[in-house]
């Protein structure tokens, strides 16, 4: 199954946005977002199509002497809404953290992100869950590495045309 995570695209681009400052003490900024819309292949046997409704991130940056980024650690805070086949799921607000590692010259060498992934009341009233950790640097997921992830039948179900 080829994975994704909603929040990567936004761990990704927030991060773009940070310039390197003089060597100085961490910085930190406060992200808003939402409305972004995308497709997802591989979750189900059909494409979802799943919007940011609304998100949130505190980040900190850390430099090291000469200016340059180490580190960003970033704590978010998420909700979201998949469709497909006429069917809309709408999830629930859900919360986790993320660092992004740099090396010397700018480039992101690995990301962590661990907490809730994603999180949905069913119709039938059963949970849709992932959370625990994942390195979306290796590819999208919305299942974690470590942790739990249940009821993608029902989701997909739910969904389905």
């Amino acid at each position: 199954m080829r994975r994704f995570t909603v929040f990567s695209l936004v761990v990704l681009s927030c991060a773009a946005f940070t310039a390197p400052a003089s060597a100085s003490p961490p910085e930190k900024t406060h992200i808003t977002y939402g409305g972004v819309t995308f497709a997802a292949d591989g979750v189900c046997p059909f494409t979802l199509t799943i919007m940011i409704l609304i998100g949130e991130i505190d980040q900190t940056t850390h430099f090291d002497d000469a200016g340059r980024i180490t580190t960003i650690h970033q704590h978010f805070q998420q909700q979201d809404a998949f469709s497909a086949n006429g069917h809309t799921l709408v999830g629930e607000p859900y919360a986790g953290n993320a660092d992004i590692y740099y090396d010397n010259n700018g480039n992101v060498t690995n990301i962590v992100a661990q907490g809730v992934l994603e999180k949905v009341t069913l119709p039938d009233g059963r949970l849709f869950i992932g959370a625990g950790r994942v390195n979306p640097f290796t590819g999208f997921a919305l299942s974690p590495d470590h942790g739990a992830f249940k009821n993608l039948d029902a989701f997909c179900a739910a969904l389905a045309p």
